[in-house]
């Protein structure tokens, strides 16, 4: 999966179906006991996570840096690996 967010200056970061810390240091998780936006579920209650500072070099290197910025009504668009998508804002 990926994650944009326009207000936030991201575009397709990778979204890893995982809660590891390996692959929370590649970028964003899902946490995968959630549902998704697209599950046949009654809730939509997507769980993800990132850093906020990370460590250079990596995925996760400030990619949530700027969220305090977001103030509600913003374009969040989650993108499945076969290209479909749900964006709310």
């Amino acid at each position: 999966m990926s994650l944009s967010i326009s207000a936030m200056g991201l575009k397709n970061v990778p979204v890893l179906n995982s809660d590891s810390t390996t692959a929370l240091d590649q970028g964003v998780i899902y946490v995968p006991e959630t549902s998704l936006p697209w599950s046949e579920t009654p809730e939509r209650n997507v769980y993800l996570a990132g850093h906020r500072l990370g460590w250079p070099g990596t995925g996760s290197h400030l990619v949530f840096y700027r969220l305090n910025e977001l103030g509600g009504g913003e374009r969040v668009t989650l993108r499945d690996t076969e290209g479909g998508d749900t964006t709310t804002g």
